[in-house]
């Protein structure tokens, strides 16, 4: 073939390429230029109709407002979209939503949404799911009230947690006789008296000393007052968990140990709680007012009801093994030491227990040489938030992560037996099921279990 020839064929060939008509810019095809470009132009236009059956309303277009973070002040937690008319569906325990999980409707406080792994999806007609949201928050626990220190790194000294914050009793609006009082640390709203008193003071009435189930009875017949919109209007008054109950403990007094002054003319006696006893279920808890302390007792037993009203969720159970020798509870955000005193971290937990004085249990802490974390001794209310109120038979009422490290038996709070200076007594907690106390103070000179807690 000549020269000629083979420049011929090759401008034949060009032209049949030049002259091959290119595919048409079918706009619905996700390769096609500028289909992405439509998308993105819909979506900053708050434009979520789906073009071609694709929208960016599937990206994140949910979001926690605040953060899903750590807190130390009160927060209330909402799940927001940015899409108009969105119906938002999430789960607590970590589980993909679905349409049929629980609808998100009103905020919750951080103290009851803490701990729990929220998953979000929002859904809406016409539109493609968002992408799942995913988050979790943690809040410190309230301070135990004690203000006097009787040691270096004590309670009274430190003072850790956020402040007990209730207002005194007001009259709501619509139904001026039902007093209630709200707390601002907890988000938990209460009645203002005892069931059988009422009024600004709670000295109307007759204060009623119920058994368990008729405590129960009470704080639910709450909703149907008011021909029926529920007493304050609200509709969910129940019998509180230990966990609330408990935070009206103030550790700062020996007696009467409530803020007088939110829950006027209460009782220096028993509360009950609706939390059951494992070990027994014909048991329930109860908080003493008469000195503070908390134990199990028959359900026949005639004690006294203050209800409470508060989005109901579960007690949250969600902690970190860091595998350096320390957890962390995702709830309340503190780190602990997996392994008390007399044992040592070598992937798991050996040794022996070594129980000792009040005294020893602060220095020891304060020394502790973990995870290159400050530690200390925890307050009464830090170390309570430990419990677990499901264990049965003699293992330790603690999570199982701590299972290795933990003996049964009492440990040590740095929280003392107040107002009596010097105090000689300090609060423990009992995490073992021998005796039917959850808290309750002993001598000081009383050889108790430790584990060291250390804050975010």
């Amino acid at each position: 073939m000549k020269p000629s020839d083979c420049i011929l064929l090759l401008l034949v060939f060009l032209n049949f390429e030049v002259c091959i008509p290119g595919p048409k810019n079918n706009p619905c095809d996700s390769t096609a230029v500028g289909f992405h470009e439509i998308l993105t132009a819909k979506y900053l236009i708050n434009d979520y109709t789906p073009h071609c059956g694709y929208s960016l309303f599937g990206r994140v277009t949910l979001f926690f407002d605040p953060a899903a973070k750590y807190y130390e002040s009160p927060q209330n937690v909402l799940i927001l979209s940015r899409i108009p008319d969105t119906s938002i569906y999430f789960t607590l325990d970590d589980t993909y939503p679905r349409e049929t999980s629980l609808l998100f409707k009103e905020p919750f406080p951080i103290w009851s949404a803490a701990g729990h792994s929220f998953n979000a999806i929002g859904t809406k007609s016409g539109s493609q799911n968002s992408l799942n949201l995913r988050g979790i928050y943690s809040y410190q626990p309230l301070q135990t009230g004690q203000i006097i220190s009787y040691a270096s790194g004590d309670d009274g000294n430190l003072q850790k947690g956020i402040k007990f914050d209730s207002y005194s009793p007001i009259a709501n609006s619509e139904y001026p006789n039902d007093y209630v009082s709200k707390d601002k640390a907890t988000g938990l709203v209460w009645k203002s008296c005892s069931e059988g008193l009422s009024g600004a003071t709670c000295t109307s009435g007759a204060l009623l000393s119920p058994d368990l189930n008729t405590a129960k009875t009470l704080c639910e017949a709450a909703n149907t007052v008011n021909a029926g919109a529920g007493f304050a209007g609200s509709k969910n008054w129940r019998l509180p968990t230990m966990k609330e109950l408990l935070t009206l403990n103030d550790a700062s007094k020996g007696s009467l140990t409530i803020n007088s002054i939110a829950f006027p003319n209460s009782s220096n006696f028993a509360y009950w709680s609706v939390t059951p006893y494992p070990t027994n279920t014909t048991f329930g808890w109860y908080l003493d007012l008469s000195n503070g302390n908390s134990y199990a007792n028959n359900g026949i037993s005639n004690y006294h009801a203050r209800c409470v009203s508060s989005p109901v969720l579960p007690d949250a159970i969600n902690f970190k093994d860091n595998l350096d020798g320390t957890v962390q509870d995702q709830t309340t955000g503190l780190y602990w030491q997996k392994c008390e005193k007399g044992k040592f971290y070598n992937q798991d937990c050996t040794g022996s227990s070594v129980p000792d004085l009040w005294a020893v249990a602060l220095s020891y802490c304060s020394g502790l040489n973990l995870a290159g974390r400050s530690w200390r001794l925890p307050n009464r209310t830090e170390l309570v938030s430990l419990m677990d109120f499901k264990v049965t038979g003699s293992k330790p009422t603690i999570n199982e992560v701590f299972s290795s490290g933990t003996t049964s038996g009492f440990y040590w709070s740095s929280t003392s037996y107040a107002p009596v200076t010097p105090s000689n007594n300090a609060w423990y907690v009992n995490f073992g099921t021998t005796i039917n106390s959850l808290y309750d103070f002993n001598g000081k000179n009383t050889a108790n279990y430790i584990r060291c807690v250390s804050s975010p």
